[in-house]
């Protein structure tokens, strides 16, 4: 009978390969910020809240000062650079139906390819900088107490805001090519609302009572667009600025002051208007645009053809 030998050193030799690959991330506190670093390799990040110190642990192989995790106290920011690689974040709590993670000062997130905030309150601003290749960033169940800025340059950005609330002004800002996507439901700021997207087929919706207490702007670049603002409460106005190619523009059941949008620079564009109440709607077209407005619960409307 023949024994056939299986050799273990191949085994290993693939494990730590793997661990190569996932690389080491650097964390310490500096001046009360707590400092995350990650290195040119595939980082991957999570950090919750436990017994009032923040953990930063390692996820599939990933180090943290060559440990699987470390805890500090932090007193104000906290401040994460994964560098390169096709890196992760998480921010979230163990027990999400209980409790948020909290971060008493600022949130500020850096050369990160995928990144998940969720359960969270931030005291100050965040600011997420996504990598320059095909990003993305979930955001749920958040409370900030300053602004949100999300940005992304290259290859398909998307975001997707749902559930939170936002002192100051939120911005996300997408340019260059790829097909971007931002989708916002249920969320309240106290300020404005920006939408930038790119020149590509790019989708903008605004969704299930979003409440922004000044003005929405959305621009799109070139591309097919389709910009959706529905279910919305509007304290000011609505400004919707979509680029050349074919656009689709819906809007439904919102609440708002002042409409203006600019159908001028596209090709075939499609104008779909019915809202709950109005005061005026200035709508700039040129002749091959299509347009279906119901004007039943708008005061003035102007349409505007050059």
């Amino acid at each position: 009978m023949s024994v056939r030998r299986i050799s273990r050193s191949l085994g290993v030799e693939s494990l730590e390969a793997r661990r190569v690959m996932a690389g080491n991330v650097a964390v310490s506190l500096v001046a009360g910020d707590l400092v995350v670093t990650g290195d040119n390799l595939a980082n991957q990040v999570r950090i919750h809240q436990s017994l009032g110190k923040l953990v930063v642990e390692g996820l599939t192989g990933t180090t943290i000062n060559g440990q699987a995790k470390v805890k500090f106290s932090v007193a104000d920011d906290v401040r994460v650079d994964l560098n390169g690689g096709a890196d992760k974040l998480v921010i979230d709590h163990n027990t999400p139906l209980l409790f948020d993670t909290d971060i008493k000062g600022d949130l500020q997130v850096d050369e990160v390819e995928t990144v998940k905030l969720s359960n969270l309150d931030v005291g100050g601003s965040v600011d997420v900088d996504l990598e320059a290749v095909n990003s993305r960033v979930d955001m749920f169940d958040f409370d900030i107490r300053g602004g949100l800025t999300i940005h992304g340059t290259g290859g398909a950005q998307k975001a997707f805001l749902t559930s939170g609330f936002v002192e100051n002004n939120v911005n996300v800002l997408f340019s260059n090519g790829g097909a971007d996507e931002v989708a916002v439901a249920g969320l309240q700021t106290r300020q404005d609302l920006n939408i930038t997207t790119g020149d590509a087929a790019d989708r903008v919706t605004v969704d299930i009572l979003t409440q922004v207490v000044d003005d929405i702007v959305i621009r799109t670049g070139d591309g097919d667009d389709k910009v959706i603002v529905r279910q919305a409460l509007i304290g000011d106005d609505l400004n919707i600025d979509v680029g050349d190619d074919d656009n689709e523009v819906t809007i439904n059941s919102i609440v708002v002051d002042d409409i203006f949008i600019n159908l001028d620079d596209g090709d075939d564009d499609i104008l779909n208007l019915a809202v709950e109440a109005a005061d005026l709607v200035a709508v700039d077209v040129d002749n091959d645009d299509v347009l279906n407005i119901d004007d039943t619960n708008i005061n003035t409307l102007n349409i505007i053809n050059d």
